[in-house]
């Protein structure tokens, strides 16, 4: 006879996590499906729409299976957080990559694929940022979050070996070029922007920013198959 002993602790968890799912639906990893469907109660409700019941509701695992595989909501979160981190690289990466091949036109686009990510999926960009609700010393989340602002200042030193305020401290550029890229992105997203200055064209406030920064106004194409929030196709 098999024991609970013999099978591991974890096999009867996740066992017990899924003592409510059909066969056809149980997933093989619990814990990815918790941090997906998190990740859609984010989408869909906004950071503080998240709770544990609800998430394991939608996975179909007993109330107390997320605390199995997340200490708390705010462990799930920073997860979700974390990997919202490594896509926004991946999305700035994917931007970069299809503008002229200057340091500053690759800035420019990466400050658009900053504002894309942010446009496309609101809810996991705000989490992001969102301190209050994640574990901010949580190691992971932490080396996710400085890549990104490492991919901003190797893009920033590469504007300036291009002659663009080549002067200037770089992490004071980076912080400068981060704070206005970062409003529009979530005032944009947020649709608080628009009505005061009677802009709809995303595009176009963008232009006016890098011309403010002394960048090219167009960074190049998007990426083939990315998401235009700006409606029309890519």
């Amino acid at each position: 006879m098999v024991t609970a002993s013999a099978l591991g602790v974890d096999s009867v968890y996740r066992f017990v996590d899924t003592v409510y799912m059909t066969a056809v639906a149980r997933p093989v990893d619990t814990r990815e499906q918790l941090l997906l469907a998190a990740e859609g109660l984010v989408d869909e409700r906004g950071p503080s729409g998240v709770s544990l019941r609800e998430v394991a509701r939608r996975v179909g695992v007993s109330h107390g299976a997320p605390l199995r595989h997340f200490a708390s909501l705010s462990d799930l979160l920073t997860a979700v957080a974390t990997e919202g981190f490594r896509l926004l690289v991946a999305g700035v990466d994917a931007a970069m990559a299809t503008a002229e091949p200057t340091g500053r036109a690759r800035l420019a686009g990466a400050g658009r694929g900053y504002v894309d990510c942010a446009t496309v999926r609101p809810g996991l960009f705000a989490l992001m940022f969102r301190r209050d609700l994640l574990a901010p010393d949580d190691p992971e989340l932490r080396t996710a979050s400085w890549a990104a602002f490492a991919q901003l200042t190797t893009a920033i030193e590469a504007a300036q070996a291009d002659g663009w305020h080549p002067d200037e401290s770089t992490a004071l550029l980076a912080g400068a070029t981060w704070a206005g890229v970062h409003g529009i992105a979530v005032l944009w997203s947020q649709g608080a922007m628009q009505p005061p200055t009677g802009n709809t064209d995303l595009d176009g406030q963008l232009a006016v920013l890098f011309r403010t920064l002394a960048l090219p106004d167009g960074p190049g194409p998007r990426p083939t198959g990315a998401p235009n929030p700006r409606g029309g196709t890519p």
